[in-house]
């Protein structure tokens, strides 16, 4: 099973400032943080043989 996400979050939305996040020495780039996730799972019971690698 393969499966993918991606988010886009705002910085505004969670009260997370630019200013006061650079002013405490916290290194910011931007106000918006982009996620993305891809994920790989196997099913895997006693009966299912090793993939090889």
């Amino acid at each position: 099973m393969q499966t993918s996400a991606a988010a886009e979050l705002h910085r505004e939305d969670y009260t997370l400032d630019c200013r006061s996040m650079l002013a405490r020495g916290i290194a910011v780039v931007g106000p918006t943080v982009k996620l993305e996730l891809d994920i790989q799972a196997i099913y895997h019971s006693h009966d299912t043989p090793t993939p090889p690698e």
